[in-house]
């Protein structure tokens, strides 16, 4: 467990001189090596153009974040990935590559998982999936992507078992009770319960927002969940092109909190958005943990200096962070703020690249 004090004191430390990078893999902190600020933005480069379909460019970057830092998994990983269907043996070469740098990184497994399954190689995808979930128990991408697999292999048993899992981690995730629900040969006791888990959350993302109906008609849940993915991918858009009234009208479309737009105007890269709004958050609730340090990792990333002192002198008051995300996030700006100072000049950042 990480105390709060010792996190403060990372990131004074952190912003003001230079040092060895601290890291958080699965809740374990531990001293890292330092990385160039360009590797970051070539890796924020490559999850861009990979978010709007521009393949070459994405990978053109990830093998400009290796040239800078060999030993970035993430990087490797990912070149793996976008390797998948034109160059398995290439693939498999990267998934290798990163594997032997971090056997424990969530994503790679993940998208090994991904291709294998893309291959119709399903055992394969299974045991890469069920690593995945070892090293991310917490992760929905994770136990989605296993049970679906399962679900392909017809171990209804174990798919059912996993989208339980998703179920109990948040039980307000209306994508998880449709992948019980998706589920054959459920038991009507189990199926009767997800279905009124879920129109409960479907009733109150009608109060929020006109989500489910089309000019005042009803539409099926398969239309809904169409519609949802459809806002989804535009919602994204619209933080990868940083036009913020545009995203704001989307989140609301579908039922976002404030928050929830923070959190993946972050990881998209939108950092004056996510600025703006959690710097709103922070003074209505200042006592918030997950809202200030989503405000501090904005401020950072944003590059505002004077937000970034403001927020980092007014902490929360609390004894300990247990958040995994949240320590990952506050990690990330320590992380950043060493690494950048090493290397002369602070760059915009996404996730950390092993």
């Amino acid at each position: 467990m990480i105390r709060w004090a010792e996190l403060l004191g990372l990131l004074v430390v952190a912003t003001s001189c230079g040092g060895s990078v601290m890291r958080v893999e699965n809740g374990n902190v531990h001293e890292g090596r330092p990385i160039q600020a360009a590797a970051y933005a070539a890796y924020l480069q490559g999850r861009l153009d990979e978010s709007e379909g521009h393949w070459v460019e994405a990978e053109a970057s990830y093998r400009r974040v290796i040239e800078l830092d060999g030993d970035s998994a993430e990087a490797w990983a990912r070149l793996g990935w976008l390797s998948c269907e034109r160059a398995p043996q290439r693939a498999e070469e990267s998934f290798e590559h990163a594997r032997r740098i971090s056997p424990h990184l969530n994503r790679l497994w993940l998208l090994r998982a991904r291709c294998a399954r893309l291959q119709h190689k399903y055992d394969r995808a299974r045991e890469y999936a069920e690593q995945a979930l070892i090293s991310g128990p917490t992760n929905s991408e994770t136990s989605e992507a296993l049970a679906e697999i399962c679900v392909a292999q017809g171990d209804l048993q174990r798919a059912r078992a996993v989208a339980w899992g998703l179920v109990a981690l948040d039980p307000s995730r209306r994508q998880s009770w449709e992948l019980l629900l998706g589920i054959d040969q459920l038991p009507d006791a189990e199926r009767t319960h997800a279905q009124t888990n879920l129109a409960q959350l479907t009733l109150q993302l009608r109060r929020r927002a006109p989500l489910s109906s089309t000019n005042g008609l009803p539409v099926s849940a398969v239309a809904q969940r169409a519609l949802r993915a459809d806002l989804d991918r535009k919602l994204d858009a619209a933080l990868v092109r940083r036009d913020a009234a545009s995203a704001r009208s989307l989140a609301t479309w579908l039922g976002l909190s404030t928050l929830e737009l923070v959190r993946r105007a972050l990881d998209l890269g939108a950092f004056d958005l996510a600025l703006t709004e959690a710097e709103m958050l922070n003074t209505i609730a200042p006592n918030d943990i997950p809202i200030w340090v989503m405000a501090l990792q904005a401020a950072d990333q944003a590059g505002n200096q004077a937000i970034y002192l403001k927020l980092l002198a007014a902490p929360p008051k609390v004894q300990a962070v247990r958040d995994q995300d949240l320590l990952r996030r506050l990690y990330d700006v320590i992380e950043r703020r060493t690494s950048a100072r090493s290397a002369g000049t602070v760059g915009a950042a996404d996730s950390p690249v092993r």
